[in-house]
């Protein structure tokens, strides 16, 4: 199984993972922050790893395209889930319905960032470019 499939594996569990996890909790946080903030930074921890395993099977699917372009992909991607696991969820006013969904998006854009500040080696490594570019 080659690198792409195993980093699309990797990105579909743990979406899975994260939605039967809300699931079964019935979004029910305990924790010394108190419910809400507790479920805002479970968001935002959950879609933060969601966010790099997103972008390093971006990096992988479309591997020929320009690299500026693989986080506003994995964004929009992310920022979709988001949206449908929001959707699935309901419940609560609009107000925490958008919190929760600004929290998932906190996720994702630290992930995007995160590519940009780690050290060249750890990027390429994560987005696999040494093995791609070495032959150009």
């Amino acid at each position: 199984m080659g690198s792409r499939w195993v980093w699309n594996a990797a990105s579909a569990a743990c979406y899975a993972w994260f939605m039967a996890s809300r699931c079964l909790a019935g979004t029910v946080f305990i924790s010394e922050f108190g419910r809400t903030d507790a479920l805002l930074l479970s968001h935002v921890i959950g879609y933060l790893v969601l966010g790099i395993l997103l972008l390093g099977a971006v990096a992988r699917r479309w591997s020929d395209s320009n690299p500026l372009l693989w986080r506003p992909i994995m964004i929009a991607a992310g920022s979709g889930l988001a949206v449908a696991e929001v959707m699935v969820h309901g419940g609560g006013t609009h107000a925490s319905r958008m919190d929760i969904w600004m929290a998932s998006m906190l996720g994702l854009v630290l992930a995007a960032i995160l590519a940009r500040v780690l050290p060249g080696v750890i990027a390429r490594r994560w987005l696999d470019i040494d093995r791609r570019w070495r032959g150009r």
